[in-house]
């Protein structure tokens, strides 16, 4: 199985509930939409921090099945395109953008841990306005908060 295949096996996991954990841990940073495209930036509030790394799984959801480019790890920025010509013209009906953010957690002892965080799925429209919204700051013991309410995967 292959790392992608892992993480989306994860996300599907229906045993783990990620809507228990109140705040964001990835923020949509740019969005771009043309006929046949849509392209978004992904940021996360970990960007500074060494042992902590984001991934990234993103999705369209469309009328007629998802599309789901490979998941990447948030340095400063991830781009993700989603490409609406690879569907038929008439099931290019996409009405919602997800965001699957996962953290790898390196411990004291060289361990990795990857942890679930939680998603956010909107519209084109909702990841417009939060483009519009302060970007996320978070401190200390808003980490330590979101890290005691993630659940551990690997």
């Amino acid at each position: 199985m292959t790392k992608q295949e892992m993480v989306v096996k994860t996300k599907k996991t229906p045993r783990d509930d990620p809507k228990k954990i109140e705040q964001m841990v990835a923020f949509i940073d740019d969005l771009f939409v043309t006929k046949d495209n849509i392209y978004i930036g992904v940021g996360s509030v970990f960007k500074e921090i060494k042992k902590i790394s984001t991934v990234i799984v993103p999705e369209l959801r469309c009328s007629k099945g998802v599309l789901s480019p490979v998941s990447q790890q948030v340095i400063q920025h991830a781009s993700f395109h989603f490409d609406l010509s690879k569907l038929p013209k008439e099931d290019r009906k996409c009405s919602t953008i997800c965001v699957f953010p996962y953290l790898r957690i390196l411990t004291e002892n060289a361990v990795t841990e990857t942890f679930r965080a939680k998603e956010w799925c909107g519209s084109a429209d909702e990841a417009r306005h939060l483009l519009t919204s302060q970007v996320p700051h978070i401190n200390v013991s808003s980490i330590l908060l979101i890290l005691s309410s993630l659940t551990v995967f690997f």
